[in-house]
């Protein structure tokens, strides 16, 4: 029913304000600073991910089209991962001191094989003849996507530590909440099963609403910093 769509179109919105709030955050940490730069970038990100579902729900209001993939959502899709792994990349240089050469010499030699394993055994892009050209690009696209993203998140997690390594647990959560449900949603998207405002839906909720209280809570740790200093 137009509820399903609603739904979805909810969890947008909940994506956009989490943006609002990564970019205002960001300004008023100052947008020149690591802190401020990771913020914009995840927060641009978020909103990107709105856009890409009130275009979502166009296409089902105006174009009756229940599943529209692909469609012009998916450059705001697409452009969500580029703004996020940006981001992860910044807050990777709250904790330089901790990043050796080892450390990048081994993310390099397993990012391949982290890809491979990834496409090969666990999204298995659907790249049949009945797929149209784009349907193909997007299928291979999106689990490269997620992979890079996840890889980035477990970097972050295995060199964080100090002040902030809580809030990048939260930042990380959010991150794999929001890979699972895309993992769900290519899967019965796949299968021919996929309906608006199902699992793999609620999954993205909870993640829009993790990435929010992220920013908050990076929010409050800055002020406490702050006030110490």
């Amino acid at each position: 029913t137009p509820l399903n769509y609603w739904f979805n179109a909810g969890y947008g919105a909940m994506f956009f304000a989490a943006g609002i709030a990564g970019i205002v955050y960001a300004k008023q940490v100052g947008l020149s600073s690591i802190i401020g730069k990771a913020l914009s970038f995840i927060g641009s990100g978020l909103l990107s991910y709105g856009v890409a579902q009130f275009i979502w729900l166009y296409y089902n209001l105006f174009s009756s089209i229940e599943v529209p993939y692909p469609s012009v959502a998916d450059l705001f899709f697409l452009l969500f991962y580029v703004l996020v792994f940006i981001g992860f990349m910044s807050l990777l240089n709250i904790f330089k001191q901790s990043i050796t050469k080892a450390k990048v010499i081994q993310s390099i030699i397993l990012l391949p094989i982290v890809l491979a394993v990834s496409l090969v055994f666990v999204f298995k892009p659907d790249l049949s003849s009945d797929v149209s050209l784009l349907g193909k690009a997007l299928n291979f696209a999106y689990p490269v996507c997620d992979t890079l993203v996840l890889y980035i998140i477990l970097i972050t997690l295995r060199v964080s530590g100090g002040y902030f390594k809580s809030t990048t647990w939260f930042f990380s959560a959010a991150g794999v909440v929001l890979l699972l449900g895309d993992f769900l949603f290519t899967y019965r998207n796949s299968q021919d099963i996929y309906w608006n405002g199902d699992i793999s839906d609620l999954v993205f909720l909870i993640s829009a609403y993790l990435f929010f209280i992220s920013f908050v809570y990076f929010k409050q740790k800055i002020v406490e910093v702050s006030s110490v200093l």
